[in-house]
């Protein structure tokens, strides 16, 4: 009896050991379970860290790159508006000011759609002209929005109204409409031929001659303008704005603001202050590389 029991205890303690040993074995895998998953842990941790640490840099090298086209286009409007102010300076009559000149070419500008600077310059070399011309300092100023209304009818783009209205500038201040500036508008203007044309009573035939021999100046020019006026008028209210169009009035409000903030020391003080602020940016992305 007593051997009976005996090996039933045995049994038991067999029994019971080799659960204690499963038991063991489980905690053993469920520790190096908890290992791997620590490590894991420890790995994204580090990663995420690496990736947040990266999107940091990224950041920093975004808002420096903003600031340095910032800083490039704030320098251009400097530069522009000083150019349009020089310009207009050389164009003054006698004890006029300089900002209601600045302010009836900018208008002219708006009311046609054309781009500041290259109207102004076009202004410029058409009032130099008009010295010779007899023709007042408002007639210039007229003759300059007619032709950026016909720039805007015949529907060019934004590079090629600069580059008419250089032209045709270039071509009254040189005195004759002829060689490269004829060759130039009359790819890009065509329609300024016809009343070139009608107000000579010539075909564009005959006056393509005439241009080769010289013979079209400033007068024949602004003439044309004039005894068009009303026509383009008319066919310049029918025209919708483009987004183009649109951007050359809204950068015409900007030099205007612009202008006028230079002119104020306190707000010369803030964008020295800016740049400065720029600076410090540029230094940032430089270090984020």
């Amino acid at each position: 009896m007593a051997t009976e029991t005996l090996e039933v205890l045995i049994k038991v303690v067999n029994q019971a050991t080799q659960g204690i040993q499963q038991v063991s074995k489980s905690l053993e895998k469920a520790n190096q379970s908890q290992s791997k998953i620590a490590k894991n842990t420890s790995q994204m941790v580090k990663q995420n860290n690496l990736v947040a640490a990266s999107f940091k840099n990224l950041r920093q090298g975004i808002v420096a790159y903003i600031a340095v086209l910032a800083t490039g286009r704030l320098i251009e409007f400097a530069d522009a508006t000083q150019r349009i102010e020089n310009r207009i300076k050389l164009a003054l009559e006698p004890g006029q000011r300089i900002d209601d000149l600045f302010n009836k070419v900018a208008q002219s500008a708006k009311s046609s759609r054309q781009p500041l600077e290259a109207t102004a310059t076009a202004f410029f070399r058409i009032q130099q002209a008009s010295k010779t011309l007899g023709i007042t300092q408002e007639q210039a100023l007229k003759s300059t929005e007619l032709f950026n209304k016909l720039l805007t009818v015949q529907g060019v783009s934004m590079h090629e109204s600069r580059s008419a209205l250089l032209q045709f500038s270039q071509a009254l201040q040189s005195g004759r409409f002829q060689g490269d500036e004829f060759r130039a508008i009359s790819e890009i203007l065509p329609s300024i031929l016809e009343k070139i044309a009608a107000a000579t009573g010539r075909s564009v035939t005959q006056l393509r001659e005439l241009a080769r021999q010289g013979k079209i100046t400033p007068r024949v020019m602004l003439n044309a303008l004039a005894m068009n006026a009303q026509e383009i008028e008319a066919q310049f209210l029918k025209t919708n704005v483009t987004i183009s169009q649109g951007f050359n009035i809204l950068s015409t409000e900007i030099f205007k603001t612009f202008r006028e903030l230079m002119k104020n020391q306190s707000s010369a003080e803030l964008i020295a202050k800016i740049f400065a602020g720029l600076e410090i940016t540029f230094k940032a992305f430089l270090k984020a590389l």
